[in-house]
């Protein structure tokens, strides 16, 4: 077939309208007024680049340093506890010496000053990260601190493998004794942590992720969760809560949700049972406003805390007699009043209400914990690694390598 041959009529002068793109949705004025982070004192800039952060020392200062700067420089940095002038830990009588070389090696080591001991002692024994060794496998400080800053700067362990030449099991090694310290330092510090101050109403947002799931219908260690023949899979599910504005208030919570279905695309929302002994135990009376999503779970009252959600899926509505799609709402203004005493005139504030910084945390998470056959749902590697990955959270704009020479000391 040939062109079409219908004629162009070309616009008349001073008709021609230009076309300009327009928002979806027109932002108020009480929209743009109102923050979404209230209090920003205690929050890092928004996408400040990681090469911006200087690091305490760098890969070439510790592969060039020397037996004796190695020692020096890890002692400085809280990574080795210097042992001159301790007690032996292997006798409990004699006194350790100066690093020395010792006779046999040549490698700086202290010595006990007992009769019956007089042992030469590594300056990274009974380390929680470094290994000692005798022998072509054993490696050099200098060596594994070089592996320990790539790790903490998160280099894949393939990469690292190809550049430093290290076996693959002292690399998994490395991580799941970094994973156990942390989990040890997270667990203990968690339980110091208070949301809101009591005083001034702030900000608080609460949500569950699932991180993974696990056929049991063929586990003995799991056989006695099993009810019947269909439910068979087991979730791992976490509940978190965390104050807007203090990425440092992080708390994590293992749930335990039912046994669902091989297909089932969930466990499901948080239970009210566990919710109520959460909420009661960091909530009750902190005067926090709660920012959660709509499950049903967190309609829970607790006393000193004002409830808010938003709804993170499309609804179907009749409008006119016809249906429509409803779109969700994930970040909306909400005017809260407060309550007040004494007769006094109640007080209103205009808050963003949204679980914009939850969110982010599990994404920030997921990234950082790598699922293989070892960590599965319900295993003790898992909950270590997810217990490193909130370490890391609470010191994302920090050097790590400072913030492990502490982790070693404590």
């Amino acid at each position: 077939m040939g062109k079409s041959t219908k004629p162009v009529i070309a616009p008349k002068k001073g008709k021609l309208r230009s076309v300009q793109k327009r928002p979806a949705l027109r932002k108020s004025q009480k929209w743009i007024t109102v923050p979404y982070t209230r209090d920003k004192s205690a929050v890092s800039p928004r996408g400040q680049r990681k090469d911006q952060i200087k690091w305490k020392r760098t890969l070439p200062e510790l592969l060039a340093a020397s037996d004796r700067d190695i020692v020096r420089m890890l002692i400085a940095d809280k990574l080795l506890p210097d042992w001159s002038g301790r007690q032996c830990p292997r006798c409990c009588q004699g006194t350790l010496s100066k690093l020395m070389p010792d006779k046999r090696s040549g490698a700086l080591k202290h010595r006990c000053s007992a009769k019956k001991c007089h042992v030469w002692m590594n300056p990274h024994h009974l380390h929680p990260l470094f290994t000692e060794g005798q022998g072509p496998e054993a490696k050099s400080l200098q060596h594994q601190a070089a592996l320990l800053l790539l790790k903490l700067h998160r280099i894949q362990q393939s990469t690292t493998h190809m550049l430093m030449d290290a076996n693959h099991k002292s690399l998994e090694d490395l991580e799941r004794k970094l994973c156990k310290l942390r989990q040890n330092f997270v667990e203990k510090k968690e339980r110091e942590i208070l949301l809101g101050s009591g005083t001034a109403w702030q900000d608080v947002e609460a949500d569950e992720a699932t991180f993974d799931k696990k056929n049991i219908s063929k586990s003995l260690e799991f056989k006695h969760l099993i009810k019947s023949k269909d439910s068979t899979t087991m979730w791992e599910q976490w509940a978190g809560i965390v104050q807007r504005g203090r990425p440092e208030s992080l708390i994590l919570r293992r749930l335990t949700p039912k046994i669902t279905v091989k297909r089932a695309p969930g466990p499901g929302a948080i239970r009210k049972v566990e919710w109520r002994n959460m909420a009661t135990e960091l909530l009750k009376d902190r005067k926090v406003i709660l920012h959660t999503d709509s499950a049903k779970s967190y309609k829970l009252r607790v006393p000193g805390v004002i409830h808010d959600r938003v709804v993170h899926c499309k609804k179907r509505v009749k409008v006119n007699g016809k249906m429509q799609w409803k779109a969700p709402h994930y970040v909306k203004v909400v005017k809260h009043t407060l309550p007040t005493k004494n007769g006094k005139k109640p007080k209103t504030v205009y808050v963003k209400a949204g679980t914009q910084v939850i969110d982010r945390c599990w994404r920030f998470l997921k990234s950082r914990v790598q699922l293989n056959q070892h960590t599965k749902a319900g295993s003790q590697l898992l909950r270590a690694k997810l217990r490193a990955a909130q370490y890391e959270y609470w010191y994302r704009n920090a050097d790590l390598w400072v913030k492990t020479g502490e982790l070693c000391s404590w």
